[in-house]
């Protein structure tokens, strides 16, 4: 039987810490962080159950991972496919809203609060609900229902907050990056397709972006020119102005202006 964290004092909270701190660094996504840190906690904390959310984008609410008591395994539900939110969660005044300004929060949740919850019922005692993220984005929930009383549980809150502030850090850099993603996949689109000629190249002048403008007007495709140094679009002379302006460019912090 496996006993509680609360009383094993700080030695295993460190190590605890570090071996979330281990994962996060080695999980690039966001509901398999959630999902593995909800099994971790499971397995070493005595726990009666733990659910973690990770927000949607643009302040829908998207994917819980929920532990299975029995097994131990964490399940995915999808929150945007008719699944009910949780009622903690439901309550909160900022659920609906992305990116929002407002203080990362750990609170108290009353089981009694939670009686016509489909995820919370018939778990007794009442548990601590973190806020996930990093600079005022709530970018989700941890829900943890300990064994102790709620007087335990407070003594160890700032482990668990400090658990949280590393997967929540973690999480907002990764969607952060996410959200750049799709942004430049839908820019590249629109380049993709525009009439006019567009060439992209790297700090080492090879090319790294060819559209159907720049096919028609060189007749070379985009499988020929990719990789290839954008010097062979030139002739000599015109290629040592071509560099000449970029040197400048560089030094002095100018736009490019016209074309060769």
């Amino acid at each position: 039987m496996k006993q509680s964290l609360l009383k094993q004092g700080m030695a295993e909270g460190l190590v605890l810490v570090s071996h979330v701190q281990r994962f996060v660094e080695n999980i690039d996504r966001p509901v398999l962080l959630m999902s593995e840190l909800c099994e971790y906690l499971f397995k070493k904390v005595n726990l009666k159950s733990c659910w973690g959310i990770i927000n949607g984008r643009f302040g829908q609410t998207g994917t819980m991972c929920r532990i299975d008591p029995e097994t131990g395994k964490s399940a995915q539900i999808d929150l945007l496919a008719g699944n009910p939110i949780p009622q903690c969660i439901r309550e909160l005044p900022y659920v609906d809203t992305y990116l929002v300004d407002h203080p990362l929060n750990t609170r108290w949740i009353e089981a009694e609060s939670c009686t016509d919850c489909v995820y919370c019922n018939g778990v007794p005692g009442g548990s601590l609900l973190i806020d996930l993220g990093f600079r005022k984005r709530v970018r989700g929930w941890l829900n943890l229902t300990f064994t102790e009383s709620r007087e335990d549980v407070e003594k160890a809150q700032g482990l668990f907050q400090l658990v949280a502030d590393i997967v929540g850090y973690a999480i907002d850099t990764q969607m952060i990056y996410h959200e750049y993603q799709i942004l430049e996949d839908q820019f590249r689109k629109i380049l993709k397709n525009t009439s006019e000629a567009v060439i992209g190249f790297n700090l080492d002048n090879k090319i790294t972006f060819w559209n159907q403008g720049a096919q028609r007007l060189t007749g070379y495709d985009s499988s020929h020119a990719s990789g290839q140094d954008i010097s062979f679009l030139f002739q000599k002379d015109a290629y040592s102005e071509f560099e000449g302006l970029l040197k400048e460019t560089d030094k002095a912090g100018k736009t490019l202006t016209r074309i060769i």
